[in-house]
């Protein structure tokens, strides 16, 4: 998985000797509790919530809800979080701000996606974003950066690669109902992650 195409890297571009890099998969980290506690049905379509989200992006969602009323046409609902940007239209809402914990868990827990935007440069690392929504059993949109081309390899069916805007729509208007699918894929990641 990734964490080896992490090793890989640097014993190549870095000559670090194998027997001092240590590969450990990064836990999971479920909120049941809080999903057990609150009952939420997933009633927001999409949600984008990392600090590392590209701002051109949440541009490009922004733009698109402007000129074209989009989302608002096909009655998806957007939560994204913006470092610089506040906007909302009744489906597309960006907020830029501080979620705390039981407000982040509780869009995770709302969420039938969990939208991760991050720019080409995310780089070498893993993606708590990505950590919380597979963890979680939410499907995942995403940017098309090396972490997510190995998720996707690995979990063809709950990881997602967009191309734009449109193609998340398309996305989201897919149908989901093949849940032994994801189940199967869920398990394997956890499996791994625990």
């Amino acid at each position: 998985m990734l964490f080896r195409s992490i090793k890989e890297m640097l014993q190549k571009k870095f000559n670090i000797d194998e027997k001092h890099i240590d590969v450990m998969p990064h836990s999971l980290n479920s909120n049941v509790e809080f999903i057990a506690e609150k009952s939420s049905i997933p009633d927001i379509d999409l949600v984008g919530l990392s600090n590392s989200n590209s701002e051109t992006i949440i541009s490009d969602f922004i733009q698109e809800a402007k000129l074209n009323n989009t989302f608002a046409k096909n009655k998806i609902h957007i939560v994204l979080k913006s470092k610089v940007i506040n906007f909302d239209d009744g489906y597309l809402k960006v907020i830029n701000g501080y979620f705390s914990d039981d407000e982040y868990n509780q869009m995770i827990a709302r969420a039938k996606y969990i939208f991760i935007p991050f720019p080409d440069d995310f780089g070498y690392r893993e993606s708590g974003t990505l950590m919380d929504a597979l963890s979680n059993k939410k499907l995942v949109i995403a940017s098309d950066i090396r972490l997510i081309r190995v998720y996707k390899q690995n979990y063809p069916n709950i990881c997602y690669i967009y191309k734009g805007v449109s193609s998340v729509i398309d996305i989201l208007k897919r149908n989901t109902n093949e849940c032994n699918i994801y189940e199967e894929e869920f398990s394997k990641f956890s499996f791994y992650h625990s």
